[in-house]
């Protein structure tokens, strides 16, 4: 019984032996079969394009998987991917030679890109080195029974693109991966897309960008074929608002702030340089994270330079209103000075009206009309008028000119009437007196009085500046967020 069981044994053994090296000796046949129809062992022709009719060109089907999104350099203009290239072509190599596949032992294998013939694709806008899409760390999946070819192999890309940072902090960048057949024309090759969208399920996301849309297109251009993939992403822009965008607006803010500071203290110019100063560093440090390129520029860049302008303003303001604030002149503050801050304070407004200007816009009184009113218009009211009634064989208009005169001329003899006497001023008595009282006020300004004036002008002129300034570039970047 024990004799038995043990060649048993033996035998199952040498079977099992026999069946793994007819499976392995067979795979192995179908990798000779395949080197054979290629002339691997003689005379190698992989660079020929394996197709019944010459003048048919071979389709070339491509896909880009993305697996992260690397970064973008909006400074150099590159944009640095990865992902993975899928290529899938029919060879038709098996039907050209004599050679035939045993469909029943393994249907697909894999091999090296060398062994047989791979299409030659290139990325034309590479911001690196330009080399062929594949090396032989990836191998190809040929399928014995169709002849149908796939290589997919993973690409880190470095891609030149164009960054539009007009709206930055909300920018959106728009960059498309073009790729061809390297010195393949269009009568050999092909490009076709299996998808019109990238292929994002293994994709890990960015903590800066975040991706919008992709598409994908092929395009004859010339002679040749190429495949446009294009990537749409945005800025998610919550690092630079806190860091950047804040601080400027504060900063913004706090420089008028300078007008309201006591002229005695004597830190209103170091303020005024502070500020000043900030701006500067604040420009240079957003310019790290845009282009050197004079068009687009930011508008928040623009925004930037014209607060930093601003600020540089303030300081030569602020030095002027403190050298008006210690002014040792003892003959005191100039009259044309006296004149503008009377123009400020809208002293002149109340003055011309103290002195009897008046508005054409106002509704003409009695003794306006009464002005207006000659005595030749008096008597021709007089002689228009027959037994105490208005002549009517007068023209409408000219009867109701006349009726309306001669109301104005009775109320103002009834006003005359009832007027006490006036005891007349003379009027070279009246314009020394207003003379003098000009005088008066203007000695009563001093320059301390003129300090604080323009400075509370200057607060108000800097604040509306900036809130125009806020609107026109703000406003833009705050629609897009």
């Amino acid at each position: 019984m024990g004799t038995a069981e043990a060649l048993v044994f033996l035998c199952w053994t040498i079977l099992s032996q026999n069946c793994q090296a007819d499976t392995y000796n067979n795979v192995k046949t179908q990798f000779v079969l395949l080197y054979d129809a290629y002339g691997i062992y003689k005379d190698a022709y992989v660079d020929t394009i394996p197709r019944s009719n010459a003048i048919s060109p071979r389709d070339v089907e491509l896909r880009f998987s993305l697996n992260s999104f690397a970064e973008f350099d909006a400074v150099a203009g590159a944009l640095e991917l990865m992902g993975s290239l899928s290529m899938n072509w029919t060879d038709e190599v098996a039907t050209l030679q004599p050679v035939t596949f045993d469909p029943t032992i393994k249907e697909e294998i894999l091999v090296d890109y060398r062994k047989l013939w791979t299409p030659v694709i290139v990325l034309v806008n590479s911001a690196d080195s330009v080399k062929r899409i594949g090396d032989e760390n990836y191998k190809v999946r040929f399928n014995t029974n169709t002849g149908a070819v796939t290589w997919a192999p993973r690409v880190i890309i470095r891609a030149a693109c164009t960054p539009d940072v007009t709206f930055f902090p909300f920018d959106k960048q728009t960059c498309v991966l073009t790729f061809t057949p390297w010195f393949t024309d269009s009568t050999q090759i092909r490009l076709t897309i299996r998808h019109d969208t990238w292929d994002t399920e293994e994709y890990s996301g960015n903590g800066v960008w975040k991706l919008d849309t992709t598409s994908a297109a092929t395009r004859l251009s010339g002679n040749n074929y190429y495949a446009d993939f294009t990537i749409t992403f945005v800025r998610q822009p919550i690092y630079f608002t806190i860091n950047i965008v804040l601080p400027v607006l504060l900063l913004s803010l706090l420089t008028g702030f300078v007008f309201l500071l006591p002229s005695a203290s004597g830190e209103r110019v170091g303020f005024a340089i502070t500020c000043f100063l900030s701006f500067v560093v604040l420009l240079q440090t957003m310019m790290k994270f845009l282009p050197e390129a004079s068009a687009p520029m930011s508008l928040f860049c623009y925004y930037v330079i014209i607060m930093m302008l601003f600020s540089g303003f303030v300081s030569i303001v602020t030095i002027f209103l403190l050298r008006i604030y210690h002014n040792p002149d003892p003959s005191g503050v100039w009259r044309w000075l006296v004149h503008a801050i009377e123009l400020i304070t809208c002293v002149k407004c109340k003055r011309l009206k103290r002195s009897g200007f008046k508005c054409n816009c106002k509704r003409n009184t009695v003794e306006d009309v009464s002005a207006s009113t000659s005595d030749s218009e008096i008597q021709i009211i007089k002689h228009e008028k027959v037994n105490g009634e208005l002549n009517h064989n007068m023209p409408l208009r000219a009867s109701f000119n006349a009726r309306r005169i001669s109301d104005v001329a009775t109320q103002l003899k009834a006003a005359d009437e009832k007027k006490p006497p006036i005891k007349e001023t003379p009027i070279k008595e009246t314009s020394k007196i207003s003379e003098i009282s000009e005088e008066e006020e203007e000695n009563t300004i001093t320059w301390e009085d003129v300090s604080k004036i323009l400075d509370f002008f200057f607060f108000l002129a800097f604040l509306g500046a900036q809130a125009a300034f806020s609107i026109f570039f703000l406003v833009p970047l705050g629609t897009r967020a």
